[in-house]
């Protein structure tokens, strides 16, 4: 099993998309099926787990990102900025994972921002650098770290991106909604699409009401209203791997579960989920 990785999951044994460049899968298996299509490792749970343990978030925002695209944005040759807030296990992943949505974009290029206190400082040669990138011409990716709380960074340092993405942030957790509330209003305002996953449909429950709360009392966002671009619903491409929830034992979790994207807009146009 150990040898999976390595032997199946390498650029080189990949099959191709159509002439224009698209690609699409919707299942893990599919996804896979680039790789291998013989049945040995489609029929292997095991192999799947592995699979999507690795590749649950760039194909969770490969997926959605027709909803993270405004709808006046050029259709081709674009480059779309994404600001990644809270980033945790997405910050250590190696470059290579991220370059898998320029192979179901093909005609995009991203410039994508990991921003959170659990980003890793990586020591530079300039003293005083808070940010790292990580930047390949020619695989169509743009990283940069940047460890630091969103609302905390100067005001003015990052412009405001084309979208949001927020991984298993867990916003209306008893524990954190608090300290998420200064952030989010900063990303809610910008009234740019934020994809949002969560580990669980009560997880994603307390998610929801929390945003319908802060729209409805911040007075940074007045008379708005949260729109749903994406319905709260079960992510196809979360992490097969179950794991413990410390706080609820007996309901287990899974990474980028469920999934949703929001916008706040004026009142007349929001929607429910």
């Amino acid at each position: 099993m150990h040898h999976f990785a390595p032997v199946v999951l390498q650029p080189s044994h990949r099959r191709g998309g159509g002439a224009d460049g698209s690609r699409h899968v919707t299942t893990w298996s599919q996804y896979l099926q680039l790789y291998s299509p013989a049945n040995a490792w489609l029929d292997d749970a095991r192999a799947l787990r592995l699979l999507s343990s690795a590749y649950s978030y760039v194909l969770t925002l490969s997926t959605f990102l027709p909803e993270l695209m405004e709808t006046d944005s050029a259709p081709h040759a674009q480059e779309l900025k994404l600001h990644v807030i809270g980033a945790r296990a997405e910050a250590m992943m190696p470059r290579y994972l991220w370059d898998e949505l320029v192979f179901f974009h093909a005609d995009m290029r991203f410039d994508i921002k990991l921003i959170g206190d659990h980003v890793p400082v990586m020591r530079t040669r300039k003293p005083k650098t808070t940010g790292q990138k990580m930047e390949d011409s020619t695989s169509g990716v743009r990283l940069e770290m940047i460890n630091g709380l969103y609302h905390e960074l100067e005001a003015g340092k990052l412009q405001t991106p084309d979208a949001f993405v927020l991984y298993n942030p867990g916003v209306g957790h008893p524990r954190l909604r608090e300290s998420w509330r200064s952030t989010l209003e900063i990303v809610l305002a910008s009234r740019k699409p934020v994809l949002i996953t969560s580990f669980s449909v009560e997880d994603q429950q307390r998610d929801v009401v929390a945003l319908q709360d802060l729209v409805a009392t911040s007075p940074v966002l007045k008379q708005q209203q949260l729109r749903f671009r994406c319905r709260a619903k079960q992510n196809s491409f979360r992490n097969l791997k179950f794991q413990v929830d410390p706080t609820n034992i007996g309901m287990p979790i899974q990474t980028n579960n469920r999934v949703m994207v929001v916008q706040v807009v004026d009142g007349s146009e929001g929607s429910s989920v």
